[in-house]
């Protein structure tokens, strides 16, 4: 009977280690064979891993899946490297919620046209270079916006002709619109779509 139980051990124990996690010693094992608090331990280990499985499972379904941020994992009787393991998952569910939704929060804030808000979750990586984009982005709208109401008052109210668009460091279509503007604004002072951009 000793050989059996041993040999059943070995194959839980196998199949835990390719991911099998529903495997289980029989009830015959953990309480009357030779190797009960072994058996008893697999059991426990295969029920650990099935509960940090389902739970990462459910978190990747909410973020992957229905784009929810923010869930955390709970897997009963964490201890040691196991609690670290749902803490650290959890930390990385909170970062993401954080900074996803200062992302959200600053570009629902420009397109209702409040150029005030800009980014500073601290992250870094990737995600810091997108926020210094959206930051960018935001810098460049209220600069062109300001410039923009200036030329307005200073043409309309001031009838100054020679006021021209002056926004630092443009490119691409920003140019362009700045070049635009500058050319309806001054068709006859220095070169035609003339831009002052700094580089």
């Amino acid at each position: 009977m000793e050989m059996q139980d041993n040999r059943e051990l070995v194959n839980c124990l196998q199949a835990l280690v390719k991911g099998d996690f529903e495997v289980s010693m029989g009830v015959g094992v953990v309480e009357t064979g030779e190797n009960t608090e072994a058996a008893w331990l697999v059991n426990e280990l295969a029920t650990r891993l099935r509960g940090l499985d389902s739970e990462i499972k459910h978190l990747k379904k909410d973020i992957a899946d229905e784009g929810k941020f923010g869930g955390q994992i709970e897997v009963h009787g964490s201890e040691g490297a196991w609690a670290e393991i749902v803490s650290d998952v959890n930390a990385i569910s909170r970062n993401l919620k954080i900074q996803v939704r200062g992302i959200s929060r600053v570009i629902t804030a420009r397109a209702n046209g409040d150029l005030t808000l800009f980014l500073t979750t601290g992250a870094k990586g990737e995600i810091q270079e997108l926020e210094e984009t959206i930051n960018v982005m935001g810098r460049q709208l209220e600069t062109m916006t300001r410039e923009m109401t200036r030329i307005s008052r200073e043409i309309g109210s001031e009838k100054r002709s020679e006021s021209r668009v002056d926004v630092p460091r443009l490119a691409g279509a920003w140019q362009d619109r700045a070049r635009n503007i500058n050319t309806k604004a001054d068709p006859v002072r220095g070169p035609p779509g003339e831009v002052r951009s700094e580089t």
